[in-house]
């Protein structure tokens, strides 16, 4: 079986949710709250664990068959879906690189920034002491 990589952002996961639950019933989990049916994915960022409702972005391995439904989703412009990269899953390491390919879109990369962006925080170490952690982007990536 042939699995693809993918980054996809979407512009209102909440909203795509609400299309999918009317259009294509089946795909929603029981809660409502998360596409399913056996879609190897990571949660959705910038709320992992829950349904962003604005812009959100994940990372997915698909089977061929979830390649030309996404594919199809995000040919109609009212869904608000954008498929920022994708290619074949080879193991490990296939993330980095597809993050890569991404990163290096000058179209593609901020869309994914927007979304999965992990603001810059201060955190307290053993000693007391403040530790800031600067800004970084979230890859996320299913093995």
């Amino acid at each position: 079986m042939t699995i693809t990589a993918a980054l996809i952002h979407i512009a209102n996961e909440q909203s795509l949710i609400a299309w999918l639950a009317a259009n294509v019933p089946g795909v929603i989990a029981e809660d409502g709250a998360r596409v399913a049916g056996g879609l190897a994915r990571t949660a959705s960022y910038p709320n992992p664990g829950q349904a962003n409702d604005g812009p959100a972005g994940l990372y997915a391995n698909l089977t061929a068959a979830q390649v030309a439904q996404w594919t199809a989703l995000a040919a109609d412009p009212a869904l608000g879906i954008t498929i920022l990269g994708q290619m074949p899953y080879q193991g490990l390491g296939t993330g980095a690189a597809l993050y890569a390919a991404v990163e290096a879109d000058a179209e593609a990369w901020p869309l994914w920034e927007s979304v999965a962006t992990i603001p810059a925080r201060k955190v307290s170490g053993e000693a007391g002491e403040v530790i800031q952690i600067p800004a970084r982007v979230a890859r996320p990536s299913v093995q």
